[in-house]
């Protein structure tokens, strides 16, 4: 496994030759590590510095910005160039504003493109990604919302070899991780327990309870519990959508920390990583177990016979903590 050192903030996870770590950077390892030129680096602020906005919020799926749409207000779209186009909203109960960017695609090129354009013409403070991922923690149920503490893209430097049959292939899987800047880490994991906030934590479980299609009772408490929670672990993103416990479960082993995986979350992190500037945050919510019941969770049909309720749900879940967090004032702005 080769051995791979990215970072968002201060850390850097390590992976390679079976070996994890943490590997602090000073500026001096920062700049050598990214390649970056200064010169350069200063001529894309002042390209972006016309448009400063508080959040860009990169959602992956048409589909997912229909359910956001159930809950955040968004403005007429805008062309951004490119091919992109730019959807304004408000953070209700806050003076934080910003723009979302819909790929209507899947995958880690995908967002790194979106990510890339976005940051060269913007001021962004904080890139967000929001959409919804499969379980790999037991500890997760459906509805439950995970925020990114690291991306770990696990078939970076993956190897095909002969399989032990003779007859086919399998993949060594490889890694390499984005560490999510402390402050962000932080925040979340306090968030429940900071002064005057129980109550925005509290009210968000309380209007997704509310929210939550009544045709998905029945799955209670086996599958979901009465009132979802949130958590705070590292994502597995990549290109492959799991619907295999034996590859879900081989995903996991490779780090007991991985609690979900999805498909985006490495592009945005490459993009935050190149260019060096905003915070990003990820945020999905649970909508699947990454296994074999991927196909039937995904057509739970809702009251009034629509598919895709478990997703519409985990959705609404996500996205309603993203406009929690960053409503708070206490919410890790980088400046």
């Amino acid at each position: 496994m080769p051995s791979e050192y990215r970072h968002i903030g201060d850390q850097v996870t390590q992976f390679g030759d079976g070996n994890v770590g943490i590997v602090k950077n000073g500026p001096a390892h920062d700049t050598h590590q990214s390649g970056r030129n200064p010169s350069q680096s200063t001529a894309r602020a002042a390209d972006a510095a016309d448009n400063p906005v508080d959040v860009c919020l990169i959602i992956p799926k048409g589909e997912e910005f229909d359910y956001a749409r159930d809950v955040l207000c968004f403005g007429d779209p805008v062309g951004e160039g490119g091919g992109y186009h730019s959807h304004p909203f408000s953070v209700r109960g806050s003076s934080v504003t910003g723009i979302a960017v819909v790929l209507f695609e899947m995958g880690i090129a995908s967002s790194a493109v979106a990510a890339t354009s976005v940051l060269a013409r913007h001021d962004i403070s904080v890139l967000a990604l929001v959409g919804i991922a499969g379980a790999l923690s037991p500890e997760l149920r459906l509805g439950d919302v995970v925020i990114a503490s690291s991306i770990e893209e696990y078939m970076y430097g993956a190897k095909a070899t002969p399989n032990t049959a003779g007859d086919g292939v399998e993949f060594d899987l490889g890694s390499t991780s984005w560490q999510a800047a402390p402050e962000i880490v932080g925040y979340a994991n306090n968030f429940r327990y900071l002064p005057g906030t129980g109550s925005g934590f509290t009210s968000w479980r309380e209007r997704s309870r509310q929210r939550r299609d009544l045709a998905l009772s029945p799955a209670i408490p086996e599958l979901a519990g009465d009132y979802p929670d949130y958590f705070v672990g590292a994502i597995a993103t990549g290109e492959i959508v799991s619907a295999s416990a034996s590859f879900a479960h081989r995903v996991r082993k490779a780090n007991r920390f991985r609690v979900a995986i999805e498909m985006e979350a490495g592009g945005a992190a490459r993009a935050i990583y190149r260019y060096d500037r905003a915070r990003l945050i990820v945020i999905r919510g649970i909508s699947d177990f990454s296994d074999e019941r991927k196909k039937k969770l995904d057509s739970t049909p809702s009251c009034s016979g629509a598919t895709g309720t478990w997703r519409r749900y985990a959705m609404h879940n996500a996205i309603d903590l993203f406009s929690v967090l960053l409503a708070d004032p206490r919410f890790p702005w980088p400046r």
